[in-house]
C-alpha cells in the first residue's frame, strides 16, 4: 500500500468513526428525551402483588388467541423481587409472573394471582427441589394430542412451562476470572402444567431433585456447570429443547 492509499484509508476510517459517535451521541439524545412507545412492560408496571417491587425482569413468552375460547394475548416472564437473599446467584430469575392483553401490545394486566409460580421452598414447598431458591421461564407451548392425552383435559386447553432454577446448595462454579461459590447457580431444568395458564403444577420428574433435565455428571462435560433457560419446539411426535449453559473448559457460554 503506499503513501496516498494509507493516507486516503485513515481519512475514510476516521471519518466513519466520526459519523459513528456523532449518531451515537444523536441516539442516546433521544433516548434520554422521548419516551419509548414500543416498550410493553417496566418493573414500574408490575410493583402490585403481595407488595412486592420487581428490581428486574426476563424471559418473555408470548402465545396468541386462539379464536376459540381464548380471546386476550397471554403473556409470561420472571422477575426478581427484593425478598430474594443477596447471596443467591444475581440474575433476574425468581418468580414467575403472568398477565394479559387484548391486542399483544398495550393494555397489559398483571393477573391477580401473579406471581403464578415461586421458589418451591416458599408456601409450605419443598425445600430440597431443585427450584427451590430461585425459579426461572425458559418456555411455554400449548402442546399437541400426544402430549394432552397424557393428562386429564377437560376442554382441550392444556399448557407446558418449561422452567429452570437453583437450589439453597452453594456449588463452586469456574467462571471467566476462576472459581467462584455461588448459591442458586446449579440450575436444572423442569415442567409444570396448566390449564388456564394462570394456575399451575410441578411435574416432578426422573431426577433426584424433581427435574427433567440436570447438568453434566462429569466436569470434562460441556454442560456440567448449570443448564438453563429452555426453549422447546413440538416437531411432529418429537419434541426438541434448546438450552443454555456455560463451558468450563472452553470458558463460553453454549446452546
Amino acid at each position: 500500500m503506499n503513501t496516498a492509499s494509507a493516507a486516503l484509508l485513515v481519512a475514510v476510517v476516521v471519518h466513519s468513526l466520526t459519523c459513528s459517535a456523532a449518531l451515537m451521541a444523536r441516539s442516546l439524545l433521544r433516548m434520554a428525551t422521548t419516551s419509548f412507545p414500543g416498550r410493553m412492560l417496566t418493573t414500574q408496571d408490575l410493583g402490585v402483588g403481595g407488595g412486592r417491587t420487581y428490581q428486574n425482569l426476563g424471559m418473555p413468552r408470548v402465545l396468541p388467541p386462539d379464536g376459540q375460547s381464548e380471546t386476550q394475548w397471554m403473556l409470561w416472564l420472571h422477575a426478581r423481587d427484593e425478598n430474594f437473599a443477596p447471596d443467591v446467584v444475581n440474575l433476574s430469575t425468581g418468580r414467575v409472573l403472568h398477565a394479559t392483553s387484548p391486542d399483544g401490545l398495550t393494555g397489559w394486566t398483571l393477573h391477580p394471582d401473579s406471581p403464578v409460580l415461586n421458589p418451591n421452598k416458599e408456601n409450605g414447598g419443598d425445600w430440597f427441589f431443585f427450584d427451590s431458591e430461585h425459579v426461572g421461564l425458559g418456555d411455554v407451548i400449548q402442546p399437541g394430542e400426544a402430549a394432552q392425552s397424557k393428562f386429564a383435559v377437560n376442554d382441550g386447553r392444556m399448557f407446558l412451562m418449561y422452567l429452570f432454577g437453583g437450589c439453597s446448595d452453594a456449588v463452586s462454579m469456574e467462571g471467566p476470572g476462576g472459581k467462584v461459590s455461588l448459591k442458586g447457580a446449579k440450575m436444572e431444568i423442569g415442567v409444570a402444567v396448566s390449564q388456564d395458564g394462570a394456575h399451575w403444577s410441578r411435574i416432578e420428574g426422573p431426577e433426584p431433585y424433581g427435574s427433567i433435565l440436570v447438568p453434566g455428571k462429569t466436569s470434562d462435560e460441556f454442560d456440567s456447570q448449570f443448564v438453563g433457560w429452555p426453549s422447546v419446539l413440538e416437531l411432529g411426535d418429537e419434541y426438541r429443547m434448546y438450552y443454555a449453559t456455560y463451558n468450563a473448559r472452553l470458558k463460553r457460554f453454549q446452546v
